[in-house]
């Protein structure tokens, strides 16, 4: 191989390879982007990659409640409810993409849900509150068993097997 043959593929490997890496930026970026929410995508100074997800636990002691075990159901359910939706509204801007709520009575985790931020988001976008969210409307009608049956949950009056312990608290 001649000197200038070699200088030219040398160039051509150099051109090719600062190409690739020019093309392969845009290409993660929005890749990174379709990974964040709304808040991390219009963070200053940008980030590539999004932030590593957070989740948020909610506890409630019903030990004091003294109704019948039915009444006690309807009142979790509904703090539940209030709680997570609530919650979702006031976090936006964090980077918690998941709430847990547990309630316990007499020391034993009783009833548990969890909900993903897209899923309370989009309940409350397009879903059963269609942006009319209040504390009120998210009760009303029973629309919060509604989304509480979309979203899932476990209720056992003798006690529910997590893996969380109440003594932290």
């Amino acid at each position: 191989m001649k000197k200038s043959e070699r200088s030219l593929k040398l160039t051509a490997i150099i051109l090719s390879t600062l190409f690739i890496i020019v093309s392969i930026f845009p290409l993660s970026y929005m890749i990174g982007n379709a990974l964040k929410d709304d808040a991390q995508i219009f963070k200053l100074p940008p980030k590539i990659f999004p932030e590593a997800a957070n989740s948020l636990e909610v506890f409630l002691d019903y030990s004091d409640f003294s109704g019948s075990v039915d009444a006690l159901e309807e009142v979790i359910k509904k703090d539940s409810m209030l709680s997570v939706i609530g919650l979702s509204e006031k976090i936006k801007d964090d980077n918690i993409y998941e709430v847990k709520f547990y309630a316990y009575k007499d020391g034993n985790i009783i009833f548990f849900t969890r909900s993903h931020k897209m899923l309370v988001r989009l309940e409350l976008d397009y879903g059963t509150y269609k942006r009319r969210a209040t504390k009120e409307s998210i009760i009303k009608d029973n629309k919060h068993l509604i989304v509480l049956e979309k979203m899932g949950y476990e209720y056992n009056i003798e006690g529910i097997d997590k893996n969380v312990t109440i003594n932290s608290i």
